[in-house]
């Protein structure tokens, strides 16, 4: 893209997940650390066995952010409730975590999904792209864990596994698009970066409908405030 931006200078581009180029080329990026930190609080609230997990398909930024942020998430609840629920999959303190080294090796995925039942954990995060479905599919056999689902809402990439995933960590893509095409077309476009938060609704999360009366209300009403907090700038996700 920068090098096709760079030989038309009158065309405006923009790149997901990646920062700007030239004068006419505008990054569109996330801060999927603020819902992904919320997704941590619910899995360590709804958590029975005091342990969760999360791993990543490559470790890039735009999946360690995920990771990091739910991993802060299971942390900030522990403080505030006077817990120890576990991570498993990522070390917050030496940012190292558990990478399948893809996004298409589903026998790894199923493998790693087994082992963290196996240790534990109740609730998985695949942050791996459609290797999401192989773990929810292995909780959907085994019925010894939930999934966190990834980027869209499950309802409308992966419907047949609402009964193992209670929510959705959102990445806007629709509003980031928008937000940019829009600022070309009102003659505003610049080059600064389009950055994804709670507070301007680039990212965000999604109970799915059939959980909605499984999740108790007290937690839901604090990951609520939590997504305001964080959306406010009152509690750091970092």
């Amino acid at each position: 893209i920068n090098k096709s931006a760079a030989k038309n200078p009158s065309i405006k581009y923009a790149i997901v997940d990646n920062g700007s180029g030239g004068a006419n080329v505008k990054g569109i990026t996330y801060n999927t650390n603020e819902n992904s930190f919320l997704m941590g609080y619910l899995a360590a609230g709804m958590s029975k066995t005091g342990k969760v997990a999360t791993y990543g398909g490559l470790q890039i930024p735009t999946v360690t952010i995920f990771m990091e942020g739910y991993a802060r998430g299971v942390e900030y609840y522990n403080a505030a409730n006077d817990k120890d629920v576990k991570v498993l999959g990522w070390d917050t303190k030496n940012k190292t975590g558990t990478f399948l080294g893809s996004f298409e090796d589903t026998t790894a995925a199923l493998a790693k999904s087994v082992a963290f039942e196996q240790q534990g954990a109740d609730f998985i995060f695949p942050v791996s792209g459609n290797m999401q479905a192989t773990t929810a599919g292995n909780s959907l056999k085994t019925k010894k864990s939930s999934v966190i689902w990834v980027d869209a809402a499950v309802m409308d990439t992966g419907k047949q596994y609402e009964s193992v995933t209670p929510v959705s960590a959102l990445k806007g893509l629709k509003e980031g698009v928008l937000a940019t095409v829009k600022e070309a077309y009102d003659g505003k476009f610049t080059n600064k970066e389009y950055v994804g938060t709670l507070k301007n609704k680039g990212v965000s999360y999604l109970i799915t409908p059939s959980w909605s009366k499984k999740i108790p209300a007290k937690l839901q009403q604090e990951v609520k405030d939590l997504s305001d907090a964080i959306a406010s700038g009152w509690v750091p996700v970092n």
